[in-house]
């Protein structure tokens, strides 16, 4: 039997055991991806002469890896890993390799400050902020560098987490040619890197330019309409020109075409005289217009905004005609999806206007310089992020 054949063979082998003394260590390695591996045999392969062996049980047999003769042993223990014994952390501050004390001087400051979310089933978010300059050279360096950013984001995580890409910014359509040519770039890299989700958020108003080029690429697109009365969305709006009824509706339909979803978007920072008989006659309106759903969120730069927002929440969730889907109570997020009775979704989403500094690693940044970050604020580059990338923590000061 040839190498190639015996590798396979020892990957599904019911007596893997066989195959403990094999002189090759690239056989013995295969045992670790076989299903009839039995803990004994785990046990001895830790002692394996292979550091390779040794390295890839380093997570499994934290206490005798720590210990190891060999630094990538030791460090395997600790890189990537959110959930090391305080007393190993305590052993390898002391270790006589630098890279080794500096990465457990990290975890066991983490362990002071934060605490790692053992149960986050949800999605960590890269967030791509185009740029709104109309500045050839800015524009230009974003075109020639925010992959490698993202491609650095996405093999940090390395599949540990589900990853939802955001395309965002003051409104990323303000220059529609310049973000056909970002979606010409993210076509190719998402061939090879799978997002979960790739959605978009804009006041709406090129669209139409830029919807056949969104086929592919982009599954959704959130349109912020903070009114359906268009005389007072032409008013109140951000400040922006608003587009009326008849546009909306085309630009739904166009986007359908196009196997995009349209949810709308309102901003939630103000008090309302009778929020419920608003928020129905906004789900009537985008009902007509062909919304699959509506997202109220609050303002995140308008600190009093959360608490009215959470008000409506809470009442909206007491609604007996909005059926409850789905509910989230985080230190971040605070979230819940409804349903009305004919199927249409209404999300209330709360959040913060930097992550980092409540729960790290819920998302990151590819900026409008093409860097890549752990925050909002652009303090922390991936390159100086010490928490262990594809988990999340959340900072102490912050838990209820």
């Amino acid at each position: 039997m040839n190498f190639n054949a015996t590798r396979d063979f020892a990957k599904k082998t019911t007596t893997p055991e066989f195959f403990l003394d094999d002189p090759n260590p690239l056989i013995r390695e295969s045992l670790l991806t076989n299903p009839n591996i039995t803990e004994q045999i785990l046990n001895e392969l830790i002692d394996d002469p292979s550091i390779n062996i040794r390295e890839k049980l380093a997570k499994k047999f934290l206490y005798k890896a720590s210990r190891d003769t060999n630094f990538r042993v030791r460090y395997a223990v600790l890189k990537d890993n959110p959930e090391v014994p305080e007393n190993i952390l305590k052993l390898l501050v002391c270790d006589e390799d630098v890279r080794i004390r500096k990465k457990a001087r990290e975890l066991l400051k983490i362990n002071k400050d934060y605490v790692y979310r053992k149960n986050f089933d949800g999605e960590i978010t890269i967030k791509l902020v185009i740029p709104s300059k109309f500045n050839a050279v800015l524009k230009q360096n974003f075109l020639d560098n925010f992959l490698l950013s993202l491609e650095q984001i996405m093999l940090s995580i390395d599949n540990k987490q589900d990853v939802l890409l955001e395309i965002v910014g003051d409104d990323p359509l303000i220059d529609p040619e310049f973000f056909i040519k970002v979606l010409h770039k993210l076509r190719d890299f998402c061939s090879i890197y799978k997002f979960n989700s790739i959605s978009c958020t804009t006041n709406g108003i090129f669209l139409k330019k830029v919807a056949p080029f969104m086929r592919g690429v982009i599954n959704q697109v959130n349109i912020l309409i903070n009114n359906y009365n268009q005389a007072i969305r032409s008013e109140e709006i951000l400040e922006t020109y608003s587009l009326p009824d008849n546009d909306y509706r085309e630009i739904v339909r166009i986007l359908l075409d196009n196997d995009i979803y349209a949810s709308a978007t309102a901003m939630i920072d103000k008090k309302f005289y009778n929020f419920k008989k608003f928020r129905d006659k906004f789900i009537k309106w985008c009902n007509d217009i062909g919304f699959v759903s509506l997202k109220f969120i609050n303002n995140v730069y308008k600190s009093k905004s959360e608490n009215i927002f959470l008000k409506y929440m809470q009442d909206s969730l007491k609604d007996d005609k909005l059926f409850l889907i789905q509910k989230e109570n985080t230190t971040i997020l605070k979230s819940c999806q409804l349903s009305t009775k004919d199927g249409f979704l209404v999300f209330f989403l709360k959040d913060v206007l930097d992550t980092y500094e409540v729960s790290p690693g819920l998302e990151f940044f590819v900026h409008d310089d093409a860097k890549a970050y752990a925050d909002f604020k652009k303090k922390v580059p991936l390159e100086n992020y010490t928490f262990p990338i594809g988990y999340v923590f959340d900072n102490k000061k912050f838990i209820e």
